[in-house]
């Protein structure tokens, strides 16, 4: 069961003993916006690499994105930094030492720090929506159909029958 009414307001992720993000929770609408600033920055790359490659240009880092996996780790670094950029509103521990406009992407792009944020970001979010009242399964839900490993064990209760029977 979850609970209708989250909470609005902004908490705190410690990233590791001297630095904390507060951000503004996650939502559905939230994830979809990173999601599709992730899609256009991941467009922009192809579009990119493409015309440095045409006219003879070398990227600093080699880009290959006919690989998927490489393909894939561009687009979560995207959708890491997006959600950064939108969703933290202050921190602790970073020394903003630079003039940058995008200094939430940029302390994201250090690693671990971005992995460590999308992690505990996400998880917080599913951990606010779990709120749990009752635990365990019915006995005539999903589990009894498991069969019975120990011999002496109880019995689980016949479930009703379902559909007609002639």
């Amino acid at each position: 069961m979850i609970s209708l009414s989250q909470p609005d307001e902004p908490f705190d992720i410690v990233i590791s003993e001297d630095i904390t993000f507060t951000v503004r929770p996650l939502d559905t609408f939230g994830m979809a916006l990173a999601q599709e600033q992730a899609k256009t920055m991941m467009e922009r790359l192809e579009t990119s690499a493409s015309d440095m490659i045409s006219v003879g240009l070398v990227p600093k880092r080699e880009i290959d994105l006919t690989n998927e996996v490489e393909k894939n780790t561009y687009f979560q670094r995207f959708l890491i930094a997006a959600l950064a950029e939108n969703h933290i509103v202050s921190w602790t521990g970073v020394d903003c030492d630079v003039d940058v406009e995008n200094a939430k992407s940029l302390v994201v792009g250090l690693f671990p720090i971005g992995e460590i944020f999308y992690h505990q970001f996400t998880k917080a979010h599913f951990e606010r929506l779990r709120a749990k009242k009752d635990c365990g399964t019915a006995q005539n839900g999903t589990s009894a159909a498991v069969p019975i490993i120990v011999e002496d064990a109880a019995k689980p209760e016949q479930s009703a029958p379902t559909g007609s029977q002639d």
